[in-house]
Formats: C-alpha cells, structure tokens, sequence
C-alpha cells in the first residue's frame, strides 16, 4: 500500500504574463490596502521560516512575488480612485468657487497615481522575470540532479519567453 501522494514538489507554479489594465475589475482602494498589508506581513513570516529552513527558498520567493502583486493591485486602484473623484466633480460641480481647485488637486493625484503606477508596473514586471529566470535555472539543475522533469523545465522556459515576450 503506497500512502505517497503523487505531488511533484518542485513543479512550482510561476504567474503567468502582467495582465492588463483593461483586464483587471476595479479593486476597492481600501481592499486593495488590506490585501497588500496582509502579503507583507505573510512575506515577512515566510522571510523567516525560510531562513530557519522551515519553508523553501521558492515558497518565499512566491510571497515576494504576491507583494510585488498587491503592490501593483493598490496602485492601480488608486488611479481608478482618482478618476472617479475626478468624474464625480465635473459630475456635479459644487456652486462655490471651491470646485475648480477640487479638480485640479484631484488631477495633480491622478497624474502622480499615474507615475507611480508606471514605477510599480516596472518593477513588478521586473520582480516576474526575475522569479521566472530562477525557475528556469531550478529547473534545469534539477534535471541535472535527476530529480527534475523535462515537462515542468519547458513550462517554466514557455513562461519566460511569455514575460520576455510581454516586457517588449
């Protein structure tokens, strides 16, 4: 009687390509808050059980990989915020002079919402190839070893040519 479960341990799944803004729904800003406080605080637990050898270098990495995530997530729901605001005043236009300086605050947000977003968009489509590269090489040093598969090494080679392929 065989109690094993047929798990493959190193066939990690890795994130498929960013997607786009087109098709992400709109994320509650304060949602999108929550979600990125609890990422960090389970990357920092992860960090830790890592380093005392309790998890794997990839589970953690796939923490990093969920901030960089949620990180993106919130920055894109702060620019759908501010185009709401924005909507919202030439909606309804207050009767005092306080209108025309609501929206032009409310642009100078959207248009920083913007440049940040482009930052974490970077850096979350760099954070990706990178795992997607360590994968790769996981892989293939498993393979090496014996203990890897040719199936999950051409998965994660398809998924980095996908991300590659994105970055253009």
């Amino acid at each position: 009687m065989d109690l094993t479960p047929g798990l493959d341990l190193y066939d990690v799944p890795v994130p498929d390509g960013l997607p786009d803004a087109g098709e992400m729904p709109p994320v509650d800003l304060s949602r999108a808050e929550k979600n990125l406080e609890r990422a960090k605080r389970k990357e920092q637990r992860w960090q830790k059980l890592q380093r005392s050898g309790v998890v794997s270098k990839v589970e953690a990495e796939v923490a990093s990989q969920q901030v960089s995530a949620a990180s993106l997530k919130l920055a894109r729901a702060r620019v759908a915020h501010w185009r709401r605001q924005i909507a919202t005043l030439r909606e309804h236009p207050q009767k005092d002079g306080t209108a025309a300086e609501l929206l032009t605050t409310a642009e100078a947000s959207l248009r920083t919402a913007e440049m940040l977003t482009a930052d974490v968009e970077v850096l979350h489509r760099t954070k990706s190839l990178e795992f997607a590269q360590r994968n790769v090489e996981r892989q293939q040093r498993l393979l090496a070893l014996g203990i890897g598969s040719r199936r999950a090494l051409d998965r994660a080679t398809e998924a980095l040519g996908k991300l590659k392929a994105t970055a253009r």
